[in-house]
């Protein structure tokens, strides 16, 4: 029986007629198209024969996926141009995840750990391109995003032995696959810029339906917690993402809470760049996209590296996450660059915020100085500082919410320029 896998050799079928359909236009996207034939090739090799590492297979598949995203970045770089604060974010916690865990399970295959560490280079910067300025379809950012997504759980499963992986690796490696057959067929469509009022007014319902099912996905995480009751008062919310909890390697808790915070990270990477409506000064901007970039970074790290693979790489994750809120909450505490929020609310937040925080600070010192237990006091301080970040986001999800509604626009469309 043939599966979807097996099939995919018919989108380059589908997208070689709509580029020769769409004639001069569409002329640039065969070098696109060359790229998702080596990914249908690679993938061949990688996820149909699922071939070892250290094997020849593996090495033909390793090598087509780097021409693939070499024939994207040569396409992406003749319409779009590179974002600095993507590629950076990315290289943080990618390379910090190849450096902790990925780079010491090849052991002596240096040409494999060179071939793996070039192949996420080169993806960090075909998902920049796909986030820079450009008049493309948005699909090439989705699809980008999902096949790393692949190619990354493809690399725990062969490299990290993470059980159970093959048919997320499969579903993502199809939608990627479908996306950027998608954004290839779009190639006759004629530049439009992107209808900002109608994304300004999506973003409040990501936020409110995204933090919901993060809630519950952590939720989920904490009633399967393995032989145990988790206890969100003596235990930080980080332990139910451990590659092991009372000897179960990879328990159901550790896939919801990664889970959970990549989705985290799509809410916030969604979310931070309609802030930019609050402000007015360009400086104001920069800060936002960066504090999105540092808290996403964050986020990002915490879930490639649990506390108990590297305590370390996890607190730098810890840190970034909060040092992007900092930033965030601080730039928009100001009446200079955020006119039209009232002041209880822009000061009001960023008090409570700093409050909590040097309270969460105060009972780490006590525990180090051994004058107080860990528990119950970090753990209970840690949630107050994750759900005081949450309502902040619903916060201000809801006041862009007033902003661009229909009722106010007549009133309020100078806040959206």
């Amino acid at each position: 029986m043939i599966s979807l896998i097996d099939a995919t050799p018919v989108l380059l079928v589908l997208t070689a007629y709509a580029i020769k359909k769409g004639g001069s236009s569409c002329r640039s996207y065969w070098i696109a198209w060359v790229g998702l034939a080596m990914t249908i090739l690679s993938n061949h090799f990688l996820i149909t024969l699922k071939a070892p590492a250290h094997t020849h297979a593996f090495m033909y598949g390793v090598m087509s996926a780097l021409l693939a995203h070499l024939c994207w970045i040569i396409f992406l770089r003749r319409h779009a141009t590179l974002n600095l604060r993507v590629a950076l974010g990315l290289f943080a916690s990618l390379g910090l995840l190849f450096a902790v865990r990925l780079l010491p399970a090849f052991h002596d295959a240096y040409w494999l750990a060179g071939a793996i560490a070039l192949h996420i280079i080169l993806t960090i910067v075909c998902v920049a391109y796909a986030f820079g300025k450009h008049t493309l379809s948005r699909m090439w950012r989705y699809a980008f995003c999902t096949l790393a997504g692949s190619d990354l759980m493809l690399g725990y499963n062969l490299f990290l032995y993470v059980p159970d992986m093959e048919p997320l690796i499969e579903l993502t490696y199809l939608i990627s696959l479908a996306g950027i057959a998608i954004a290839i067929a779009r190639c006759a469509q004629k530049p439009t810029q992107a209808n900002r009022i109608r994304y300004l007014r999506t973003v409040p319902l990501i936020v409110v339906l995204g933090g919901f099912f993060v809630t519950l996905l952590f939720s989920f995480s904490m009633a399967c917690c393995p032989n145990m009751a988790y206890n969100p008062y003596m235990r930080m919310l980080s332990y139910l993402g451990r590659t092991q909890i009372n000897n179960v390697n990879y328990p159901l808790c550790h896939y919801l809470f990664m889970g959970a915070l990549i989705i985290s990270v799509g809410i916030v990477a969604f979310f931070y760049p309609a802030l930019s409506c609050f402000v007015k000064n360009n400086a104001s901007k920069t800060c936002l996209r960066w504090g999105g970039t540092l808290n996403a970074t964050g986020l990002l790290i915490i879930a490639f590296i649990p506390e108990n693979t590297s305590e370390a790489g996890h607190n730098i994750g810890c840190f970034l996450a909060a040092a992007g809120a900092a930033v965030t909450i601080i730039t928009l505490a100001f009446k200079r660059n955020n006119p039209k929020v009232p002041s209880a609310v822009r000061w009001g937040w960023l008090i409570w915020g700093f409050a909590v925080i040097a309270t969460f600070e105060f009972f780490l010192l006590a525990h180090q100085f051994r004058l107080l237990p860990f528990a119950p006091y970090v753990p209970t301080v840690q949630k107050i500082v994750i759900l005081t970040f949450a309502a902040w986001m619903i916060n201000y999800a809801l006041l862009l919410f007033n902003r661009t509604h229909p009722s106010f626009l007549p009133r309020r469309n100078n806040v959206l320029k």
